[in-house]
């Protein structure tokens, strides 16, 4: 499911300066559902060798990129995949992670996440509970200051229509927080209006 918050858990964890430490090159990339391979294996390439190098299009890379990464740790990230094809096409271009390497995905499709598995189990994101999606909603917008009492019943009904989605619940703080917080109420009415027109389209 969109909106879990899996490509910002992944954007911490490459981000993190002891894991970047650990390895040699990184590179992340986003796969579309329709992608074209060696594009992707071209900006992962780039990463790699610290380039912005602009590729024909017969241009195949995967050979020197697998070459590249022959012998050095190499921490990969492949954002959004949604299928296993895609996995096995990409990876097959990327050396075994013997030597401390790792590659990670995250997908919304969990036989993916499964097929890609080589040195732990997917870790799962749940939906966040009304409690914890109240308390998300109320510091991206209240900061360390507690909800007036008049807004909670607009505050809790505003949770609720983000069913728990973190992503959601980021996004609609974060639009109450810059205004006065007069503004609940048509953000509430907002809400109501998209959630009809199916909120999660708008996360694809």
């Amino acid at each position: 499911m969109p909106g879990l918050g899996k490509t910002t858990l992944a954007y911490r964890v490459y981000n993190n300066k002891s894991i970047a430490n650990h390895f040699d090159v990184r590179a992340w990339c986003t796969v579309d559902q329709e992608y074209d391979m060696n594009k992707i294996l071209q900006k992962i390439y780039n990463q790699v060798i610290g380039s912005d190098a602009k590729f024909s299009e017969d241009f195949v890379v995967g050979d020197k990129l697998q070459r590249e990464l022959y012998r050095r740790r190499y921490l990969i990230v492949l954002d959004d995949l949604w299928d296993t094809t895609a996995w096995d096409d990409l990876t097959r271009h990327f050396p075994e992670f013997m030597n401390g390497s790792r590659v990670i995905i995250t997908s919304r499709i969990m036989n993916v996440a499964l097929h890609g598995k080589r040195c732990s189990d997917p870790f799962h994101l749940r939906l966040l509970n009304l409690e914890e999606s109240w308390e998300l909603l109320q510091r991206k917008v209240f900061g360390e200051e507690i909800c007036p009492d008049e807004l909670l019943d607009v505050g809790y009904e505003i949770t609720k229509k983000c069913k728990g989605l973190p992503l959601v619940l980021h996004l609609i703080g974060g639009v109450i927080a810059t205004k006065e917080k007069n503004h609940l109420k048509p953000c509430l009415l907002y809400l109501d209006a998209i959630q009809r027109m199916n909120i999660l389209k708008y996360l694809n």
